[in-house]
Parts: C-alpha cells; structure tokens; sequence
C-alpha cells in the first residue's frame, strides 16, 4: 500500500471487521436456533479465520 495509502488501508480493514463483529453472532445464533447446537458456529468461525490466513498468506511485499 506504501505510507500513503496505509490510513485508507487500516480504515477498510476496520469497516470490515466491525462488519464481521456485528452479522458474525447474529449469523452464529440463527444456526444455533436452527440445528439446536454451537458446533456449526463454530465451524463456521473457524472457516473464516482460515481464509483470512490464506489470503494473508497471498500477500507479498513490495520489491
């Protein structure tokens, strides 16, 4: 991004999480209410912590 671009960077990252944060347990709930457990929240918590990694793992620095 370079220091230019780095404030709109960490805002985006920022809308995103909070994004997150507020449909994540309401998503989370809805499946506990309809399949009667937390297993499928957690799955899905967990799936979408490996493709942040992944796509964290993309990234490459600029030469």
């Amino acid at each position: 991004m370079g220091g230019r671009l780095a404030p709109a960077a960490l805002g985006f990252i920022t809308f995103l999480f909070g994004i997150g944060q507020s449909l994540g347990p309401a998503i989370a709930g809805w499946m506990k209410d309809t399949t009667g457990t937390f297993a499928g929240g957690f799955v899905m918590s967990a799936l979408v912590s490996l493709l942040g990694a992944a796509g964290s793992m993309m990234l490459r620095k600029k030469a």
